[in-house]
């Protein structure tokens, strides 16, 4: 039940760990999954409308328009190994 268009967990640039949705808040639709732009990068692109999102640093903000919300936030609880478990 979470994330639109599914959900990213980042480690961010502090080693925290955080998720966001993956639908881009302008576009709000399924269809238009923001993507990474590269290995190692900390932000993430819709690649129908252009905006751009801040995640390495844990805040989701758009960097770069026409979008002006941030990306909806998850919060990120280690389970043991690589399990996580992702709540609102």
């Amino acid at each position: 039940s979470y994330g639109v268009s599914g959900v990213i967990v980042v480690r961010t640039i502090d080693n925290y760990l955080c998720a966001f949705d993956l639908c881009c808040p302008y576009e709000a639709q399924a269809e238009y999954a923001l993507q990474n732009k590269g290995q190692g990068d900390f932000f993430l692109h819709c690649p129908h409308c252009g905006s751009e999102f801040e995640v390495g640093n844990g805040s989701g903000r758009a960097v770069k328009g026409p979008s002006t919300q941030p990306l909806k936030y998850y919060l990120v609880e280690p389970r043991g190994g690589e399990r996580y478990h992702v709540r609102n």
